[in-house]
């Protein structure tokens, strides 16, 4: 067995935007949970259903702390008259495992929830993939 590097990332491109020029498509760049983050979204994680044999996240507060603790900036992201959005922490919140603070209301609001839900459902399952399948 190899060990995994915990602190591990890498660029998530939405299925909806993987057709169009690269220059169009919205970036997130997204970390490894490490084993203290992964534990804090189980342990919330009665509220989720198995899909294809795989997690599926509903669009509720473990998909929400996932996107906080998974996303760590996302580029190409405009509001709807071309001007950059720049994702903002909530630092009147408590701070999640690892320190980081929630991302504001606001913020992942201008995320559609199906995005949300897709790229939640990406951080979770990329943290339960093992060597070979992550190279694959």
């Amino acid at each position: 067995m190899r060990a995994v590097q915990q602190i591990e990332s890498r660029v998530y491109v939405c299925e909806r935007e993987r057709e169009l020029p690269e220059a169009e498509q919205t970036r997130f760049h997204l970390v490894a949970l490490t084993p203290t983050e992964q534990a804090f979204i189980e342990d919330g994680y009665f509220g989720a259903d198995l899909v294809d044999g795989g997690r599926m996240v509903r669009a509720a507060q473990q998909g929400i702390h996932a996107l906080s603790l998974g996303i760590s900036r996302v580029d190409n992201l405009l509001r709807e008259d071309g001007t950059p959005v720049i994702l903002e922490r909530d630092t009147s919140q408590p701070r999640l495992p690892g320190g980081k603070f929630p991302w504001k209301e606001a913020s992942l609001a201008m995320l559609p929830k199906s995005v949300r839900a897709e790229v939640a459902l990406q951080i979770i399952n990329h943290a339960y993939l093992d060597e070979t399948t992550r190279k694959n």
